[in-house]
Parts: C-alpha cells; sequence; structure tokens
C-alpha cells in the first residue's frame, strides 16, 4: 500500500484516546457525512473537525493493527494513495458505473489506545478550532 500524511496543521492524534464520531445523513438518496472530533494539541487548548463528505465505506477497528506497518498507519491523519479497498469497490460495488466516473479517496487515521478509521468517501474538509 501506499500512502501520504495529508499535510495541514494540528492533524496529530496524541492528545486524545476518545474521539467524538458522528454520522450525518442526507434525505434524497445523497450520501452520508462522517464528522470526527478531537482535541489536537496539548493540554486541550485546540480541536480539531473532520468531515469526511458522501461516504461510501466507513470502517472501525480497536487498537492499533499490526499490519498496519510503516506509512500506512500513524497518529495522524493518512491517506491511502494505492488502496485496495477502493479498487474493490469500484470494480465490485452496487454503483460500480457511477464509481468509474468520480474519484473516491481512501483516508485512515489511528487513536492511542482507541483504534483505527479507515473512510472512503469524495470529499474531506478540515476545521481547527482554539478552545
Amino acid at each position: 500500500m501506499v500512502s501520504k500524511p495529508v499535510p495541514g496543521g494540528y492533524l496529530g492524534t496524541s492528545w486524545d484516546d476518545a474521539p467524538i464520531v458522528r454520522f450525518n445523513n442526507r434525505s434524497g438518496g445523497n450520501g452520508s457525512d462522517v464528522l470526527i472530533e478531537y482535541v489536537s494539541e496539548a493540554g486541550g487548548v485546540r480541536r480539531t473537525l473532520l468531515t469526511f463528505s458522501d461516504v461510501y465505506r466507513f470502517d472501525w477497528i480497536d487498537e492499533y493493527i499490526d499490519d498496519y506497518v510503516g506509512d500506512d498507519f500513524g497518529f495522524a491523519l493518512i491517506e491511502i494513495l494505492d488502496s485496495s479497498v477502493v479498487r474493490d469497490l469500484v470494480s465490485t460495488g452496487r454503483r460500480r458505473d457511477w464509481l468509474e466516473k468520480v474519484e473516491l479517496r481512501h483516508y485512515r487515521i489511528g487513536f492511542d489506545d482507541h483504534g483505527t478509521y479507515d473512510v472512503v468517501c469524495l470529499g474531506l474538509t478540515v476545521e481547527v478550532a482554539e478552545l
């Protein structure tokens, strides 16, 4: 797998082991959004809110995964560039004709003593708030 850190400040997760995770569903057959909010600076003085829009796959697994090695895991937000999950969705998914025309993105974020999230979606918005 090939991955890269998502550029930007306050994307590390070292200061939070209990992120807030919410799902926003939209009516009319429109996609769902997943929001992950967490403390992103020592002392709890900043929070980061990640909004993954038009989510096609969402996974969470408890704790650190031994299979994630090197650049495929971090206590920060990374993007999986050569994702077998995305390839499988496009080749076998129920809406594969449509999925071939859009750019699905695969993101991964790990939290120490909590777990790892994998999100496949169309978009990502990052907001940072000082408390």
